[in-house]
């Protein structure tokens, strides 16, 4: 419960004190609601297309889902990939081109988050002087829900009916679900 009141007033900080702070969590879709094709709520097709999605919240800015395919090997490649690429549309998006001093991430305890390469680019942003402070956090395992699980379940639920053939598809539903998302938290401020 600690945890989950400082995850909490982390989020706070960053919402409020979006210069000094930012905070970021990351989490991947269950891989069941990712198949292709997906015939809705209907018997599936026993070959599918695999794909992974993390689901990446910069805390009051913005909401991205990064997809890739089994062609791309995933772990802590694609978790560094995910975070980095946050950074970098935070950075683009700061009006002094910065980040903010301290980063707050929140992982779950998966061994694609939980290493020595995630820790080791956390340290490698506080040498380039690219930040000051990285804090990194985990939730106990079993306890390991978030917001970004809240969002998934939206896309889940707009899914769940659809039938979706391709990849392109599923990047449109996912698309409009991010959309209504966004005007249904009433915008940025509250993500």
């Amino acid at each position: 419960m600690q945890e989950r009141q400082a995850y909490a007033a982390r989020k706070e900080l960053a919402r409020n004190f979006k210069e000094q702070y930012l905070s970021i969590v990351i989490d991947g879709m269950a891989q069941n609601h990712m198949m292709l094709p997906w015939y809705g709520n209907k018997a599936q097709s026993t070959e599918h297309l695999k794909q992974k999605m993390n689901g990446v919240l910069c805390h009051g800015r913005e909401f991205v889902g990064y997809r890739c395919y089994n062609n791309v090997r995933t772990g802590a490649n694609f978790t560094i990939h995910c975070v980095l690429s946050m950074l970098e549309r935070v950075l683009k998006s700061s009006r002094e081109g910065t980040l903010p001093d301290t980063i707050f991430i929140q992982f779950d305890g998966a061994s694609e988050n939980a290493n020595v390469y995630v820790l080791a680019i956390c340290e490698l942003l506080i040498t380039a002087g690219l930040t000051k402070k990285v804090v990194v956090s985990r939730l106990m395992v079993g306890h390991t829900h978030c917001d970004v699980d809240g969002i998934f379940g939206i896309f889940w639920k707009k899914l769940w009916s659809e039938i979706i053939l391709t990849p392109q598809q599923y990047k449109t539903v996912m698309a409009w679900e991010a959309i209504e998302y966004f005007y249904l938290s009433g915008g940025l401020g509250t993500l």
